[in-house]
């Protein structure tokens, strides 16, 4: 049974032991109080094991070890429950904590610690005990009310993981690396200031970073932007933004860049149909693009549209374009070749065996001509009669001559051997000139004149028929579109 100190006294009285002298000690259960306590009771009381203490006041009915209450005369130790109904206060006068008696606790200039550390700085600091639950989980946890949901947030060496979920979270939602100030969303190793991985948190149907607009009004401008706050800069560099006008009937969406004035610019926009406007924001068709705009996979083959609209290809882009100048648009010359026609339709130049005859025709060099380039030459021609293992070689004279240049100087000829094999005769038969016509520029003037080496002084021409011409091709890679 608990005793008061007046009623030890009293009962040591009434034993009749004479010899009794008891000091005021602290008011407790005999059982529970040390044996130094009592003067002349060694054999009288029969005593356990207590406190060991000389100051301390206990409040218990059985051994309290181990206790942390330091032997002071002022401290108390109880076994159980303290109750004080109209709240208290614990601490010094000025860092204390206040229990009230609606239930609240107040720590008006303290700092609360949980965990072993007890020497941070924050209002609330907690360490977790890595000795029994690792580094993994060392934070604040909360749970709902309602199915026991749980609100993780944890320290995993230099990083701050948030999660949570039905059970212990193994792959947090969110991290934020406080030795890189990178932040991830869905990844725990982000490589950027912010690193979304939506393919561990998404739906799989809209993954990411989504920007709301709660306001209803005439115009609203919901936007992503990217800002220099350096005293060099200290102004936007770009903001993406999205553009509902009259109330959501005129959506759009604009990409804006500032310019060397430090004043942002919209530079492309995609409106509510789709279509897309670089350097307007009034786009009339699919894509818009106003100034100039270049197509491809390098500097070397590309599309260029220039801004008054020609169009200039280079590389692999280019085209190969043609003239064609039919047999019929030669004007003959001196010693001219006869004209035929195969089955009343097709006109041909018939170039004999006997005689050197000659074809003239003039144009100029297109002026979509790649600059550096050449002009390639082909010609189609057939034979009438059975001949096989013979030759017959064709000649190209060509001039160019640019604005004011001398017409007299003398034209560069070249020349190219067809091979006549079995079963040539009545088939066309393409011939291609190895060597073209070089150096020529853009609105030259070109003149060509067209023969058959009927001589042989050049290559052996030993077919001993007419060689029918059809056609002549004039191959050039065109670099460009537009009148300009």
């Amino acid at each position: 049974m608990a005793l008061d100190t007046a009623t030890k006294r009293r009962s040591m009285l009434a034993m009749g032991v004479l010899a009794l002298i008891v000091h005021p000690v602290p008011d407790g259960t005999v059982a529970a109080i040390d044996q130094k306590h009592f003067l002349g009771l060694m054999a009288a009381v029969a005593t356990r094991t207590g406190v060991a203490t000389d100051n301390i006041h206990i409040y218990s009915t059985s051994l309290i070890e181990p206790n942390h209450a330091a032997d002071t005369g002022g401290d108390v130790l109880v076994e159980n429950v303290i109750e004080a109904q109209g709240g208290g206060y614990f601490g010094g006068p000025d860092n204390y904590v206040k229990l009230t008696a609606d239930g609240n606790a107040l720590i008006p200039t303290g700092k609360v610690f949980i965990g072993p550390t007890a020497s941070m700085l924050a209002p609330l600091n907690i360490t977790g005990d890595t000795a029994d639950i690792g580094d993994r989980h060392e934070g604040l946890w909360l749970r709902s009310k309602v199915a026991a949901w749980i609100l993780q947030l944890n320290v995993r060496g230099p990083r701050l993981e948030i999660g949570g979920g039905a059970t212990l979270d193994a792959t947090p939602a969110m991290s934020v690396n406080y030795d890189t100030g990178k932040v991830g969303i869905g990844t725990t190793t982000p490589g950027y200031i912010l690193d979304i991985d939506a393919g561990e948190i998404g739906d799989n149907t809209y993954d990411g970073l989504r920007i709301i607009d709660t306001g209803w009004k005439a115009v609203s401008h919901p936007m992503l932007e990217f800002y220099n706050s350096h005293a060099s800069f200290n102004a936007s560099l770009a903001r993406i933004y999205g553009e509902i006008g009259n109330v959501g009937t005129n959506s759009k969406l604009y990409f804006a860049v500032a310019d060397s004035s430090k004043n942002l610019q919209n530079r492309m926009v995609i409106d509510k149909s789709g279509k897309v406007g670089i350097g307007t924001t009034s786009p009339d068709e699919t894509l818009q693009v106003v100034g100039s705009a270049k197509f491809g996979d390098d500097d070397t083959n590309f599309l260029k549209i220039a801004t008054d609209g020609e169009v200039s290809l280079a590389g692999t882009a280019r085209v190969r374009k043609e003239i064609i100048i039919g047999a019929g648009s030669f004007h003959k010359g001196v010693s001219a070749p006869d004209t035929g026609y195969i089955n009343s339709v097709i006109e041909t130049l018939d170039f004999d065996k006997t005689s050197t005859q000659h074809g003239h025709y003039n144009t100029i060099v297109p002026h979509d001509m790649a600059a550096g380039t050449d002009i390639t030459v082909q010609v189609d021609w057939f034979f009438d009669d059975v001949e096989a293992d013979h030759y017959m070689t064709w000649e190209l004279e060509y001039l160019l001559l640019a604005d004011g240049e001398d017409p007299t100087t003398a034209p560069t000829a070249i020349w190219q051997k067809s091979v006549i094999s079995t079963g040539n005769n009545d088939k066309q038969i393409h011939t291609t000139f190895a060597t073209a016509i070089t150096g020529g520029v853009a609105d030259d003037a070109l003149a060509i004149r067209f023969s058959r080496d009927a001589d042989a002084t050049n290559d052996t021409d030993d077919l001993n028929q007419d060689a029918r011409m059809l056609v002549v091709h004039l191959h050039y890679i065109s670099d460009k579109l537009g009148a300009n």
